[in-house]
């Protein structure tokens, strides 16, 4: 492992779990409800993507190098297929009751905005902004299992703390976050490193559960549970394409 992915890991793994600790002691048991301690749950969610930043400025080179591929622009269908959590919580929620999951207008701006801020926009551009281009030197089948791996072990302390996540069986959520990685990988090769359609993925999968919960279909453990099988199939297609030829972006 490379000193800046360590050191980038080192610096994700500390201020997560400082920043975490901290408001836990502020909130307790309603942490998430808490608003002193928002500020630092945002640092613990920031935490990859500050690190990348402190971990790039310390090498002197330029933040617009991490920041450019939000900007960039993707392929069509990368976009389309970004969406397919979605398409999966559709089909679960489908199942669960009759027709689509219902959503106010206001509770779907409400659980993208929210959903935004806490999750995709804090993480992406370090997982697959700074660590993921490092490590696909060692092919992109083998870069996505390690991020994969390392972004569900990051999640890990969540389950020792009083926070929603402890709902969700962490052996379920880690081969759920894993498989997520596959299918991300692939839409990152295939959008020439574009970050836009990665962070539509994540958001698409957190609001996917949000929307199964708030509509009152399912809660998050049967969600990730039903939701496995199509997500794992779509990661395997996905790991299929990346083994057959596709190429790190330039």
């Amino acid at each position: 492992m490379t000193t800046p992915i360590l050191v980038f890991l080192i610096l994700t793994v500390a201020m997560s779990v400082v920043a975490g600790l901290a408001a836990f002691a502020i909130g307790g048991a309603d942490t998430f409800e808490t608003p002193r301690a928002l500020p630092l749950l945002l640092v613990t969610i920031w935490s990859p993507n500050i690190a990348a930043v402190i971990v790039t400025l310390g090498a002197g080179e330029s933040v617009s190098a991490l920041l450019d591929p939000l900007a960039r622009n993707a392929p069509l269908a990368v976009w389309v297929a970004a969406l397919s959590p979605l398409v999966v919580a559709a089909v679960v929620g489908w199942r669960r009751g009759m027709g689509l999951p219902s959503l106010s207008p206001t509770l779907a701006v409400t659980l993208v905005g929210m959903n935004l801020m806490m999750g995709p926009l804090g993480e992406e551009i370090g997982w697959r902004g700074f660590m993921l281009p490092r490590v696909a030197d060692a092919g992109l089948v083998v870069a996505a299992a390690a991020v994969g791996v390392v972004w569900a072990l990051w999640h890990l302390p969540l389950w020792w703390l009083p926070s929603p996540h402890r709902e969700i069986p962490y052996p379920l959520f880690f081969v759920t976050v894993v498989c997520f990685s596959m299918t991300m990988t692939a839409l990152w090769a295939a959008g020439d490193g574009a970050l836009g359609p990665i962070v539509v993925f994540h958001l698409c999968a957190n609001v996917g559960v949000g929307w199964l919960e708030v509509s009152e279909r399912t809660d998050a453990p049967t969600a990730y549970r039903r939701g496995l099988p199509l997500h794992g199939a779509i990661a395997v297609a996905a790991t299929t394409w990346l083994a057959l030829g596709a190429t790190a972006p330039a």
